[in-house]
């Protein structure tokens, strides 16, 4: 089972560097990319480039959503070139893809629970944050993430259409 180590609490400066975030990691959790304040994100509605994060942060503690802030070791790659290849196709990938090709662009994971061991591997995990997880970290300060199927992913993202839908 992946764990995320070493978790602390408290925020980051977001305004500069290179972070991963994980939005529910207690569930199947939504992944946005965050590089010098601005964040990229594949969601079922579409791909969301270099969006300014603080309205979307504000948001996620507004609806007290519990996430994790992973630093990361600044990459070479574009975010803005990475997510964009998925204009075209944001309907049949998940969240997942975009953020594998940009951190480990070799990587055969399929998921972000396989990803994780992979990018501790390669160092690029520089440290780790969380907001709200009090009651899931552990008391050596680590997170063990749930693991689940492409079908379960599947059907979590066709509930969230029908929901949208419905609105």
């Amino acid at each position: 089972m992946a764990e995320i180590k070493n978790i602390e609490g408290g925020m980051y400066d977001l305004d500069e560097g290179s972070y991963l975030i994980l939005v529910n990691p207690e569930k199947i959790p939504h992944l946005v990319y965050l590089q010098d304040g601005r964040y990229y994100s594949l969601t079922y509605k579409g791909i969301e480039l270099a969006y300014s994060f603080f309205p979307y942060l504000e948001k996620l503690v507004r609806a007290q959503k519990k996430f994790i802030v992973l630093e990361m070791d600044v990459i070479d790659k574009s975010p803005f070139q990475v997510f964009s290849k998925y204009l075209e196709t944001y309907e049949e990938s998940t969240c997942f893809y975009p953020v594998r090709d940009l951190l480990a662009e070799d990587s055969k994971a399929d998921m972000i629970f396989e990803l994780i061991p992979e990018l501790y591997d390669l160092d690029v995990i520089k440290s780790a944050r969380h907001f709200g997880m009090e009651d899931l970290i552990d008391k050596n300060g680590n997170f063990k993430m749930s693991e689940y199927s492409l079908e379960e992913i599947k059907s979590y993202i066709a509930k969230l259409k029908s929901k949208y839908v419905e609105r």
